[in-house]
């Protein structure tokens, strides 16, 4: 029996941070979702009061790359309010930032910071693929909501365009899920951190996000995405993200 546990452990210790991320990124990937949130914006500052948005958000993931799409349902004011945003293998950043009842404006590389949907998430954000960034390195422990985690940092490699020289992942080792992630800027402060406060277990025993907070240090805002639906693993229709379809929800 002794032997037994020194070559379990031996096997741990074995583990590379890379080996990790493969295993958190075969178990959460998925060819599609879609699902209805609530986007709660607390800006900056006491007294202010906070912004609730209700939106769609749907995706798409193959070989070629993946496909994102936020979209206001409510209220009045922002509804029909859209970003698409593309990254493919081979390409930068493509997509478009959509306003009723027609307008389509294309993302540039200067619109990486740029806000979805005056929240705390970015265009970079809804598409920055860093958990598959090569050669992440294990950098100690942690704890988030009680549950214990390994942290590990990667950095984006050469010819990736990132607002970030560091991206601190939290990994839930039981969960196979990213629990905390810290992006950090050049100057080696925290700039926006992402926890998960809340999962839902699926039927395959599949543990995904329920209620992620973003927290953005530098301006102070959080912003709470509580998912009230969704659904994984189905096929997306190219026709979802079409400008067709944007426009009869902008209505």
């Amino acid at each position: 029996m002794a032997l037994s546990i020194s070559a379990s452990g031996a096997a741990r210790t074995a583990e590379s941070a890379a080996d990790l991320m493969a295993k958190v990124i075969a178990r959460q990937q998925t060819t599609g979702f879609t699902m209805r949130a609530r986007l709660i914006i607390q800006p900056a500052g006491t007294g202010k009061p906070p912004v609730t948005l209700q939106i769609r958000a749907l995706g798409k993931q193959d070989a070629r790359g993946s496909r994102v799409l936020y979209q206001a349902l409510w209220p009045d004011a922002v509804k029909g309010r859209a970003v698409v945003v593309e990254r493919t293998n081979v390409q930068p950043i493509q997509g478009f930032f959509f306003t009723p009842p027609d307008t389509m404006t294309p993302i540039t590389p200067a619109d990486l910071t740029e806000a979805v949907l005056g929240s705390d998430l970015t265009v970079e954000d809804l598409t920055e693929d860093f958990h598959r960034w090569p050669g992440p390195v294990f950098a100690g422990q942690d704890k988030v909501g009680g549950g214990e985690c390994r942290l590990v940092e990667s950095r984006p490699p050469a010819g990736t365009r990132s607002s970030y020289q560091v991206v601190r992942s939290c990994v839930s080792v039981s969960k196979l899920l990213i629990v905390r992630v810290e992006k950090i800027g050049a100057d080696g402060l925290v700039v926006k951190r992402f926890t998960v406060r809340k999962t839902a277990r699926a039927e395959n025993g599949r543990i995904t996000p329920r209620v992620l907070e973003i927290h953005n240090l530098e301006r102070g805002s959080t912003t709470t995405v509580d998912i009230s639906r969704g659904e994984r693993d189905i096929i997306v229709a190219a026709a979802e993200f079409s400008l067709a379809r944007l426009k009869s929800l902008g209505r």
